[in-house]
C-alpha cells in the first residue's frame, strides 16, 4: 500500500500537530505548507527593539571639512515579514522508522528598522541628518526572496506503539536530523558591486539560512486513551539543536568600527570571520481532545526555547564580544535567548470511513500562536489555518 497525503494549505505546522509521527511501511506522505508570519525584536525586559548603542564617527558632511558626531544610535523598532512555502517528504522505511525531508522557500522576507539619535552636545538637527543618512545608507530596509535551509531526519520509535496500529496506549519516539546550510547569507564586501544608488550590495543583502550545518537530536512521545467515549492525546518533545561553527563575510558598518574607511574596517576585522550560534533546547507540550468523536478536536500547548550565547572570531577581540553582546559596552544586548509560545487549536477531523463527508478524506485546522515571553528574539502572534487531503494507492 503507497499513502500520498497532500496538505493543499497551510498557514502554519508544528511536528507536533501532526496526526501521526511515523508511518507504516512503504507508506508516503507529502506535504505542502504555506506560512505568513510578523515578528516584532524584542530585547531586555520584554522591551521592543534594541538598547541604546554608543556611536561615534569623523568624517566630513554636509560641506565642511571634517565633522565628529558622539551619542546614541536607537533601534527602537525592528520588524520582518516572512512568507514562506514548503514542501516535505516522508516515508515509512519500516514499522519503526521514518525518513523525513523539509525544503522551505521564503517568497518574501523582509527587515525593517526604525532609527533615531540621542545627541551629546553638538548641535542635534546637524547630528540627526548625518545619522540618518548613515543608517539609510548602510543599514537599509531590505527584501528578498529564496530557498531557506533543507533539513533531513531519521524517526525511530523506541517504545510503544504509533496511534495509527491502536495497539497500545502510548509511544515513545527518537530522531536524529541535519538541517544544511543550503539559505543564501550575506556575500562579499565588493565596493565595485553597486545598486542604483550607488550602494555597494552587500548593504541590500539578507540572510534566508543559519549560515552553519546544525544537527537536530529530539525525543517526543504520545499518550493516548478514550475518556468517555473520546479520544484525548498528550503529546511532548525535547529537542537539541548543536550548532557547528562556520566562515561568514565580513557585513561593513561603521556601527562599533566607528570609521566610514571600508578598507579599514575590513583589515581590522577580517574579510572573513568564524561564528557558532549558540546551541538550543527547546520542549513543547500538547493536549487533545475530541469535542465530536471523529469530527470535532480542540488541543492547546505550550513550546519552551532556550539558546546559548553566540561566538565569534575575528580579527578584533572587541568587534566579537561586541557582536555576542553581555559585555560593557553594549548592556542590555544579548545573543542568548529565551521564548514561550502558548498556542490553541481547533480541528474538524473527515476521515473516518462510515462517517466522512463526500468520497475525499480530509481534515482542517485553524489555531493561533500567542507569544507569551520572549527575551533577545524575534516576537510572533500568528493565525493559521490548515487544510489536509489524504489519499491512499494501493
Amino acid at each position: 500500500m503507497i499513502c500520498l497525503i497532500f496538505v493543499l494549505f497551510s498557514l502554519s505546522s508544528v511536528v507536533l500537530c501532526q496526526t501521526h509521527f511515523t508511518l507504516p511501511e512503504n507508506v508516503w506522505r507529502i506535504s505542502f505548507h504555506r506560512s505568513i508570519s510578523t515578528d516584532t525584536w524584542v530585547g531586555k525586559g520584554g522591551e521592543k527593539g534594541f538598547p541604546d548603542e554608543f556611536f561615534t564617527v569623523s568624517a566630513p558632511f554636509y560641506g565642511a571639512d571634517s565633522s565628529v558626531i558622539a551619542g546614541y544610535i536607537t533601534n527602537p523598532q525592528r520588524e520582518r515579514v516572512r512568507r514562506e512555502v514548503s514542501f516535505a517528504l516522508e516515508h515509512g522505511i519500516a514499522r519503526r522508522l521514518t525518513f523525513l525531508m523539509e525544503i522551505p522557500y521564503f517568497t518574501t522576507y523582509s527587515v525593517s528598522n526604525t532609527w533615531s539619535w540621542k545627541e551629546t552636545g553638538q548641535d542635534s538637527l546637524t547630528a540627526d541628518q548625518i545619522v540618518d543618512s548613515l543608517m539609510n545608507f548602510y543599514h537599509p530596509d531590505r527584501s528578498t526572496s529564496g530557498l531557506g535551509d533543507i533539513r533531513w531526519a531519521l524517526i525511530v520509535l523506541l517504545y510503544g506503539s504509533p496511534a495509527w496500529s491502536g495497539e497500545s496506549i502510548l509511544s515513545v519516539y527518537g530522531s536524529v536530523g541535519l538541517e544544511a546550510s543550503t539559505g543564501r547569507t550575506i556575500g562579499r564586501f565588493d565596493p565595485s558591486d553597486l545598486d542604483s544608488t550607488g550602494r555597494p550590495s552587500q548593504f541590500n543583502q539578507l540572510s534566508l539560512g543559519k549560515g552553519v550545518t546544525q544537527w537536530q537530536f529530539s525525543l517526543f512521545g504520545e499518550f493516548y486513551r478514550q475518556i468517555v467515549r473520546r479520544l484525548t492525546r498528550i503529546n511532548w518533545q525535547i529537542q537539541y539543536w548543536l550548532n557547528i561553527e562556520d566562515n561568514f563575510w565580513t557585513r561593513v558598518t561603521p556601527r562599533e568600527t566607528h570609521t566610514l574607511d571600508h578598507d579599514a574596517i575590513l583589515g581590522r576585522l577580517g574579510r572573513v570571520y568564524r561564528h557558532k550560534p549558540g546551541d538550543v533546547l527547546s520542549a513543547t507540550i500538547f493536549g487533545f481532545l475530541e469535542i465530536v468523536p471523529d469530527r470535532l478536536s480542540v488541543s492547546a500547548g505550550q513550546s519552551w526555547r532556550f539558546k546559548l550565547r553566540d561566538r565569534y572570531n575575528s580579527g578584533s577581540d572587541d568587534w566579537d564580544e561586541w557582536m555576542e553582546g553581555e559585555t560593557e559596552e553594549r548592556l542590555g544586548y544579548s545573543t542568548r535567548t529565551s521564548s514561550l509560545v502558548q498556542s490553541a487549536s481547533i480541528l474538524f477531523h473527515n476521515y473516518h470511513p462510515l462517517k466522512k463527508i463526500g468520497p475525499i478524506p480530509f481534515e482542517v485546522e485553524a489555531r493561533v500562536d500567542v507569544p507569551f515571553l520572549t527575551r533577545f528574539t524575534w516576537s510572533t502572534l500568528a493565525y493559521s489555518l490548515s487544510i489536509s487531503i489524504y489519499h491512499q494507492m494501493w
